[in-house]
């Protein structure tokens, strides 16, 4: 009998086991199904908004043949020794507490740098650098350098390896004469990523060492040495045995290498009025870590630097003669700025900073002209009858160009409606709702600001100010709204603010949705006398906002600690302090004002977070330690409450030097 049970029983358990294989088989399929459709959709993702630059034999494609003197194995030394130097850079306190690599004589390949070291080197212990906050355990040389990678929260790795130069020797793939600077950014297609960590790194880190000569030109063709910015003597140095910061004892020449007198234009040289890079086809090197990329938007401010960009495949496994890993701390916005007059320290770092910024603005200023005028060659058409996303329609088109209190009407185009809360499944009951307050705050808006309108005939800009002292716009200032459409960290009733300012203030308001061409978001900066947006990387764009201007920022609600310290939008504060912007912000209080979005919490469940969906926050939440893209709190939506923010605005309005209209208030 029981013979008889055991084949049974084994019959059962195959069965069993074949259905539970069939099961996990579909399972893992469904998976990686999953995976391939998110991967197409990434990708897409890429080339729509990013748009890489394509690479081409390891080369970008926009390039020219290099100069001779790239690769010369001529200048290889026969016995290669490293050499390695920690730059010093400033907090924003004035310490100096961060630091970047100047190496010689080592090489870069697959497996990390590889260091020679000659006799009495000591080799550093255990020492692992952000090189994009530039912290590390200790102000050495390091032996690991990590970088995070804000699109999937990766970790990118480089080991150094410290070997002695008599028994150990590099085979180098080839021999880069040139000084050259590794390109690190967490983020190659975000905005903020790109200037911050990529562009404005590469051109600070490269100007303190001598390497980035600016040469400004004049209407009359005059040519002069750019000098503003710079610190006369040479960099600042941790020396490795006693941790303290002194000058280098030897560096480059920072000025007296242009001459000065009348432009002689070639083909390698225009001689048109603006600031440039002296060298930008035979100075450094600028090399892109692994896994980089630069976007066609913004890839001629990396080419206004040097003209010599070179993708990680094609240099990996070189030695390099001089190259530069991390950054100055100098313009970096992670850090925030101080005011403080009486601290000689605060006041050094950030006159420092506030002098690099306006240099980085001259120098992109004709970089922006000069791809207008590639772009219109090529493609044989004037690039503004190009179509831009959003502005297909004549009234956002309007909106772009400005109107003025005479225009009310047209702020009908950003009339709240609910697709974005039918897009984010909201049941009927909080839609309804979510209608009763745009009734009411509409209702608000209008008592705030009065009814009265003095009618006015709309006046445009004049072209130049002729260089009157006032800061304002001439004949109307200019008022420009950062608007986000895309219902991702959005203001859901942007039209009481609009309303808002045209109702009480005879001003020229512009709405961009920062989609049309760089050059034009840069020129509309240059000539707002006051910005007004909701925190995002749009606000990277505020470096181009003249001196002395106003900018009022947006903050989402529980991104300001009990303690005053941001969570998050510091970053975009310092960059517009150091533009000498006058600088408000509105935080939003009101918890009921907040509105989540109902898939970010699926997001959560998909890492393995239990939480249950609620359009606002709730108590037994607490309140956010860090916000991280695809975190619930990082993309909700802000109902402003007009009763708190119109204070905020009319304070932010009058630091500007515009007055309200006699008849509104």
């Amino acid at each position: 009998m029981k013979a008889q049970r055991r084949p049974a029983r084994r019959t059962l358990n195959r069965k069993v086991a074949a259905v539970f294989v069939a099961l996990l088989s579909i399972v893992l399929w469904t998976q990686f199904s999953l995976l391939k459709v998110s991967i197409k959709r990434y990708r897409r993702k890429l080339e729509k908004n990013a748009q890489f630059v394509k690479i081409s034999g390891g080369r970008l494609e926009q390039l020219g043949p290099l100069s001779f003197d790239t690769f010369s194995n001529s200048g290889k030394p026969a016995t290669i020794v490293s050499k390695g130097t920690v730059l010093g850079t400033t907090t924003s306190t004035g310490n100096m507490l961060k630091q970047y690599y100047k190496l010689e004589n080592v090489q870069i390949g697959k497996g990390g740098l590889y260091f020679y070291y000659d006799d009495g080197f000591q080799k550093p212990e255990a020492n692992w650098v952000d090189t994009i906050f530039n912290n590390g355990t200790n102000l050495k040389l390091p032996t690991m350098t990590v970088m995070r990678h804000a699109q999937n929260s990766k970790y990118s790795y480089m080991p150094w390896h410290y070997n002695p130069a008599k028994k150990k020797q590099p085979t180098c793939k080839r021999w880069v004469d040139r000084p050259t600077y590794l390109i690190q950014m967490q983020h190659s297609s975000n905005i903020w990523h790109a200037w911050n960590e990529g562009i404005m790194a590469a051109f600070q880190s490269l100007r303190e060492q001598g390497l980035l000569p600016l040469v400004e030109i004049d209407s009359e063709g005059y040519q002069r040495e750019y000098v503003d910015d710079l610190d006369a003597g040479c960099s600042w140095e941790i020396d490795q045995d006693t941790l303290k910061q002194k000058r280098m004892s030897t560096c480059r020449v920072k000025s007296g290498v242009i001459p000065e007198g009348q432009c002689i234009p070639d083909e390698d040289r225009d001689c048109s009025p603006g600031v440039y890079s002296y060298f930008k086809k035979d100075g450094p090197l600028l090399w892109l870590a692994k896994d980089m990329g630069i976007t066609k938007q913004w890839a001629h401010m990396f080419f206004a630097i040097s003209e010599n960009v070179w993708s990680w495949e094609s240099l990996v496994d070189s030695c390099f003669r001089e190259i530069y890993i991390g950054k100055s701390n100098t313009l970096s916005y992670y850090m925030p700025l101080y005011i403080d007059p009486d601290n000689e320290k605060i006041q050094y770092a950030t006159t420092w900073r506030s002098n690099a910024t306006e240099a980085f603005k001259q120098l992109m200023h004709p970089s922006q002209k000069h791809a207008i005028i590639m772009k219109r060659n090529v493609d044989k058409i004037p690039y503004w009858k190009e179509p831009w996303p959003q502005y297909d329609a004549p009234e956002w088109d309007r909106l772009r160009m400005g109107i003025g209190p005479e225009d009310i009407d047209a702020l009908d185009t950003v009339l709240p409606n609910t697709a974005w809360a039918s897009r984010s499944y909201m049941s009927p009951k909080e839609i309804k709702d979510l209608e009763k307050m745009w009734r009411s705050s509409s209702k608000l808006t209008k008592n705030l600001a009065s009814r009265g309108i003095k009618k006015q005939n709309e006046m445009t800009r004049t072209p130049d100010d002729g260089g009157l002292p006032a800061r304002l716009e001439r004949p109307r200032p200019v008022v420009t709204y950062l608007w986000r459409d895309n219902y991702k960290r959005s203001v859901l009733n942007t039209h009481d603010i609009l309303s808002y300012i045209l109702m009480r203030y005879n001003v020229t308001l512009k709405v961009t949705t920062l989609q049309e061409p760089l050059p034009e978001v840069i020129d509309l900066m240059s000539h707002s006398d006051v910005v007004i947006g909701m925190h995002g990387a749009g606000w990277t764009n505020g470096l181009f906002i003249k001196r002395g201007a106003a900018a009022l920022q947006l903050i989402p609600y529980g991104w300001i600690s009990p303690d005053g310290s941001a969570i998050r939008g510091s970053s975009y504060k310092s960059l517009l302090l150091a533009s000498d912007c006058i600088y408000s912000e509105w935080v939003n209080q009101r918890p009921d004002y907040a509105y989540m979005r109902r898939h970010d919490f699926k997001s959560l469940k998909m890492k393995g977070i239990e939480m249950k969906y609620s359009i606002h926050p709730e108590k037994k939440w607490g309140m956010p330690e860090g916000v991280r893209p695809g975190n619930h709190w990082i993309y909700q939506n802000t109902f402003v409450d007009m009763e708190t923010f119109a204070p905020v605005l009319d304070s932010t309005m009058q630091q500007a030097g515009i007055k309200a209209m006699e008849n509104s208030s």
